[in-house]
């Protein structure tokens, strides 16, 4: 099962964000469109800096429970209740210590590579600023 997010969902909201950190662009998905294509339950907590996002479902090759908590303007993820720097394994080390989730115009967006790796997802990329295709199994 494959989807494909563009940079506008079926409504016109944005479904993708990039961020420019560090010289980079980095790929941020909408949180409640990610956890609703991989059927996780997501929850949200406060608002503004410091929000907190829960997404709770399984690990799609494995079948593994994964609990990932992530916090607006944060860098640092609980997965399964462990600390986790969101950039950890990021292909560019200038990265580490400056992902996170941002809140744009009231709706929040999450790093995508993160959550792939989490969930166990793989993302295909089809040209920088364009669309994104998430694969489960």
């Amino acid at each position: 099962t494959s989807f494909t997010l563009a940079t506008l969902d079926r409504e016109g909201h944005s479904a993708l964000h990039f961020e420019q950190i560090g010289g980079f662009n980095v790929s941020m998905f909408g949180a409640r469109m990610f956890a609703e294509f991989i059927s996780a339950t997501i929850d949200f907590e406060g608002a503004g800096a410091g929000q907190q996002i829960f997404i709770n479902g399984h690990h799609a090759a494995t079948g593994a429970t994964v609990n990932v908590v992530l916090t607006v303007g944060s860098n640092i993820a609980q997965v399964n209740g462990n600390n986790v720097d969101i950039a950890y394994g990021a292909n560019q080390p200038a990265l580490q210590n400056q992902i996170s989730p941002v809140n744009v115009g009231g709706r929040v967006f999450v790093p995508g590579r993160f959550l792939a790796n989490a969930f166990g997802v793989a993302i295909d990329f089809q040209g920088a600023g364009q669309n994104m295709t998430i694969v489960l199994g």
